[in-house]
């Protein structure tokens, strides 16, 4: 609090000369008596710092992280990016999946294509519910 007040002081003290100059003697008087009385308070306010610290003082609530959804967690993880991406991170991530494990790149080998096959339905179950869940949280 002292410190408050030793700048105002500061202030003061480098605006005094130009109020010298340009106000009249009565409103002189009454800054030096609010001078005085601030002067006054200083010294106080040094006896009254140590008091002041043993009053509690306000402390806003911890910020609580979001809750986290598990299920669109897990779509996330589908998807190989992290938690709470947003909607164009979640496009590029999909396309270059399907890209890589598309089921007609497999048309070769019938085992590799049956796998695809169920990852390329993971990934468009995870594309759909996060753009579903990002698009209703935008609006």
């Amino acid at each position: 609090m002292s410190s408050v007040l030793e700048r105002l002081w500061r202030i003061i003290e480098a605006n005094r000369a130009s109020a010298n100059e340009s106000f009249s003697r009565d409103f002189l008087r009454e800054f030096e008596a609010w001078e005085e009385r601030l002067r006054h308070k200083m010294r106080l306010d040094d006896d009254f710092e140590p008091s002041y610290k043993n009053y509690r003082t306000y402390e806003p609530p911890p910020k609580r992280e979001p809750t986290r959804d598990e299920k669109i967690a897990g779509y996330y993880a589908n998807l190989e990016i992290p938690y709470g991406a947003d909607l164009e991170t979640v496009k590029k991530a999909y396309r270059k999946l399907m890209k890589q494990y598309h089921p007609d790149k497999f048309s070769g080998d019938p085992e590799k294509q049956k796998t695809a096959t169920e990852l390329a339905k993971r990934l468009n179950e995870a594309y759909q519910a996060l753009e579903k869940h990002l698009q209703s949280r935008s609006t």
